[in-house]
């Protein structure tokens, strides 16, 4: 039996016992889901699957948009009996002491495919890292109301939050709940940050261009707000500066929401033929350029990128491309080895979790390029 039909038939025979002692008759209109939800401290779903088995028992019976009406209490003439139970506390309680086990997990906002694809990888490694087993992960979405009788008990795993997200999660981490981030665009004091970085594999992205006898190196940057762009940016810096590489005037080039996007005459492609695009909308921006230029994108041009979805690039360019990748593995991994030696002492620390490059097909020595030479 999976952790979340074991929740299901404990809430179940909550519910059965509660309809056995209460002063109730059949006929009368019993608590809706959203208040049994609040009241045991549990998902919508797992409160629909234990009614549904109440249903199809007899006792109950469920009318959309108006509640469950009861047909029959437990231990009445013709009902079936209620479950015997050992002396225990009250089911709020007994409910709430597993709530510890319950990892809730919000998924990102974003209406984008790449941190959905990001998203996927970090659940499925979640399930194969042995220090998680003991938990049940609730999976839902960050639009979903977070309102508990008991927040202490709670644990929430956030992946990508959004900055309209802050007050909700800082109000369950003041009532005791145990909040982790993953990749934040700032560090929250109240939660534990685990964060990708890809300042040292940007710095190898670098590096690798230059081995290929790439004389200077471009740069994509999202917006500089969030966290990943910074270290993405200061590694780029970093490598340029440590190897001596020049940097064009316009071999930085910022992208972010709400602006103009770049057009062919900002990328100076006949100089700078190797560029890291941090989002993979920057993929797109050079293919256009090229285009533009009368350059071929997978023949001309050495792309590395940060975002893994690689069929993406496959379509815009026709090849796979390198990529600096997070590593899903062993952000399950530090998460379960945190929440396991847990201590409020951990709320705002953050934790850098390496990033990995991958080399793949898109990286040449660099053909009929102009001299380029140093901005400063």
């Amino acid at each position: 039996m999976s952790p979340n039909q074991l929740l299901s038939t404990k809430v179940r025979d909550h519910i059965l016992a509660d309809l056995a002692s209460l002063d109730i008759k059949s006929g009368q209109r019993y608590f809706t889901e959203a208040q049994l939800s609040s009241r045991y401290q549990v998902s919508r779903n797992t409160i629909r699957r234990a009614m549904g088995e109440l249903e199809n028992r007899g006792y109950l019976q469920r009318q959309r948009g108006r509640g469950s009406i009861i047909l029959q209490i437990p231990g009445q003439s013709g009902a079936p009996p209620a479950p015997k139970q050992r002396p225990q506390p009250s089911a709020n309680r007994v409910l709430a002491s597993t709530n510890h086990r319950r990892l809730i997990t919000l998924l990102p906002q974003w209406d984008d495919s790449t941190e959905g694809f990001y998203a996927a990888h970090v659940i499925h490694a979640m399930t194969a890292t042995e220090d998680l087993r003991r938990y049940a992960i609730e999976i839902r979405h960050a639009n979903d109301p977070l309102e508990f009788d008991d927040p202490s008990a709670l644990t929430c795993f956030v992946i990508d939050p959004r900055g309209s997200m802050v007050q909700r999660l800082a109000a369950l981490a003041s009532a005791g709940a145990r909040i982790v981030v993953a990749t934040p665009s700032y560090p929250m004091y109240f939660a534990l940050n685990l964060y990708d970085d890809s300042r040292p594999a940007v710095n190898q992205a670098v590096r690798r261009l230059a081995q290929a006898q790439h004389r200077s190196v471009g740069i994509i940057v999202h917006d500089l707000e969030h966290n990943d762009y910074r270290m993405a940016l200061n590694g780029y810096l970093d490598a340029c500066r440590e190897l001596d590489l020049p940097i064009h005037p316009k071999g930085i080039i910022r992208c972010f929401d709400g602006g103009a996007k770049p057009v062919a005459g900002d990328f100076p492609l006949d100089t700078v033929r190797a560029w890291i695009s941090t989002f993979a909308g920057g993929i797109h921006y050079l293919a256009d350029a090229a285009r533009e230029q009368k350059l071929n994108a997978s023949q001309d041009l050495s792309i590395i990128g940060m975002d893994d979805p690689n069929d993406h690039y496959i379509g815009v360019l026709g090849q796979e491309i390198s990529v600096i990748r997070s590593d899903p593995a062993a952000m399950a991994k530090t998460l379960g080895s945190c929440l396991n030696r847990w201590d409020d002492a951990l709320r705002g620390q953050s934790i850098a979790i390496p990033m990995q490059y991958l080399d793949r097909q898109s990286i040449a020595t660099p053909q009929n390029q102009t001299t380029q030479t140093r901005a400063y």
